[in-house]
């Protein structure tokens, strides 16, 4: 028979180890990806820069690294201006959560192709190749969501593009 007092250590400490928060949870936060793809699509530039930490660094494909916040405002300032995005494609080949109970860094990376209409003279571009992102999940004890626990999300802290040959399309079939 298990010893008694052992049982009731245990069970007390159970019963006092505070909660965890599941909406502070990094599995319950969801990574932004999408949030990312629509707000490229609807040009939403308040809520794209939100993705990123203030010290991220951002290097788009000819290699140009945007490190500061207001670096990072300026591109996007200038891309929106620009360009529209027609179609923006992720295909995760690779996706690794680090840290204590996984949950720490999630690092994101795969192809992506990108179709790019010019305002100025309605050129449409297809760009292909490869992305790299790095998340750090934060909680904000200063926000909460609508029961009142701490707002909990993942953040941009890198991330990388680079170009490669878009891939040839297939032939139609009748």
């Amino acid at each position: 028979m298990p010893n008694r007092h052992v049982l009731v250590v245990a069970t007390a400490l159970l019963l006092t180890a505070p909660a965890r928060d599941v909406a502070a949870d990094p599995r319950n936060a969801p990574i932004p990806t999408n949030r990312f793809i629509d707000d490229m699509r609807r040009k939403n530039i308040d809520d794209v820069l939100s993705l990123y930490t203030p010290d991220a660094v951002f290097v788009d494909f000819f290699g140009r690294k945007f490190a500061t916040a207001d670096a990072r405002r300026t591109f996007f300032e200038q891309t929106f201006q620009t360009f529209d995005t027609e179609d923006l494609v992720f295909e995760h080949l690779l996706t690794v959560i680090r840290g204590p109970f996984h949950s720490e860094t999630v690092e994101q990376g795969g192809e992506y192709t990108e179709v790019l209409r010019t305002r100025d003279t309605d050129e449409v571009q297809r760009y292909c190749g490869d992305y790299h992102v790095l998340y750090k999940h934060f909680v904000d004890s200063l926000q909460s969501d609508q029961s009142g626990k701490p707002e909990s999300k993942w953040l941009i802290t890198l991330q990388e593009w680079a170009l490669k040959p878009c891939p040839l399309p297939s032939p139609m079939h009748p």
